[in-house]
């Protein structure tokens, strides 16, 4: 088969599966190859309740300060989280509080933001269906090959993390 007119292949880049990790890390995106990348996240649930689910980037290693958050709740300006990209807040450690979602990282090589947006759902979370958007600024941002998942507090009690590289770059 073939991709349809300026679309593009999806490439597994790789999988993280966890069973009472502090995080899921990935490694091995490649800036070069890809235009975007696809971040499926399945069935996520804290050991701690109402714990906020975050993302962090990095090249090399993985980034802890710098990041620029858009508010889940109301999409204004959030001054407060800048260790990580936050994606949901207050997720439930029951079983109905299982969250899924899909976002999208956009790298660049050098001297811009790489950016990352997208929806996540948790029935039982107080911000059920949030839409989620930051980014890490140039040189932080300079790079990235690596993304990483974890809540604020505690463990990630089960989930699994999927990225994949879409390719086809802009003309």
């Amino acid at each position: 088969t073939s991709a349809a007119a300026g679309g593009g292949a999806w490439e597994l880049v790789g999988t993280a599966v966890a069973s009472v990790s502090a995080s899921l890390t990935i490694t091995g995106l490649d800036v070069a190859n890809y235009e975007c990348y696809a971040i499926i996240l399945s069935r996520f649930q804290p050991v701690n309740d109402q714990a906020n689910l975050n993302m962090r980037l990095g090249s090399g290693s993985i980034a802890t300060s710098g990041y620029n958050n858009k508010n889940v709740e109301n999409g204004t300006a959030n001054t407060g989280v800048t260790s990580a990209i936050q994606l949901t807040t207050s997720v439930r450690s029951s079983t109905d509080g299982t969250g899924v979602g899909v976002g999208y990282l956009h790298p660049f090589l050098t001297d811009s933001v790489t950016a990352v947006h997208g929806q996540f759902y948790s029935p039982a979370s107080s911000n059920t269906n949030a839409i989620f958007g930051g980014a890490l600024p140039a040189a932080a941002g300079d790079g990235v090959d690596r993304v990483q998942v974890l809540f604020d507090t505690g463990n990630i009690k089960y989930g699994r993390m999927t990225i994949y590289g879409i390719s086809g770059h802009l003309a």
